[in-house]
């Protein structure tokens, strides 16, 4: 990854990538980003799965179709470095959502549903933030303040690049080998 490079854009492109199952909330998604102003930002669904086609009829539904590319399978950090904002609006609690890591070590403010605990890969108000409850117009809430808020977007990005690297491999093995000697 450190060979791909942010490249820059008009409107700030808000992402997802993963699976595209119900679980995963991108319907809510969808209906956040139909909220937002359509001249200011864009988004990108990154991803396969069974909910491909009833996201594409729920972004026709809303009048977002124009506004929203469904990118299928990619190379995750080519794509995360198109980026500005990275969005993960899984409904299911997950500690370690290493999606949201890696979005952070490209620099990228995450916004998810959480709390102060799950997910653990997400430090509220430092490297992204954590949107409760878990609705539509909360993540819309959370989106706008980035999409307008170009410091926050840079602050939180550069926390969260800061923040990833403990779980670089290199940095796992250094507490793997200390928690070793420790015994």
């Amino acid at each position: 990854p450190s060979n791909v490079r942010k490249v820059k854009k008009g409107k700030i492109i808000i992402g997802y990538l993963g699976r595209l199952v119900p679980e995963k909330g991108v319907n809510l998604l969808l209906q956040a980003f139909a909220q937002l102003d359509k001249n200011q930002a864009a988004l990108d669904i990154a991803g396969d799965g069974p909910e491909l086609k009833y996201l594409k009829t729920l972004a026709i539904k809303l009048g977002i179709e124009k506004e929203v590319k469904f990118l299928g399978v990619v190379d995750a950090f080519k794509t995360l470095s198109t980026w500005d904002i990275f969005v993960n609006p899984n409904t299911i609690e997950h500690p370690l959502e290493m999606v949201n890591i890696e979005a952070s070590y490209m620099g990228l403010p995450v916004v998810c549903f959480g709390n102060q605990i799950c997910p653990e890969t997400v430090i509220a108000g430092k490297t992204g933030i954590k949107v409760f409850p878990k609705t539509s117009e909360a993540l819309k809430e959370a989106l706008s303040s980035l999409v307008v808020n170009k410091e926050k977007r840079v602050k939180l990005g550069n926390n969260g690049k800061n923040f990833a690297r403990q779980y670089s491999f290199a940095s796992q093995v250094k507490t793997l080998h200390l928690l070793y000697q420790s015994l």
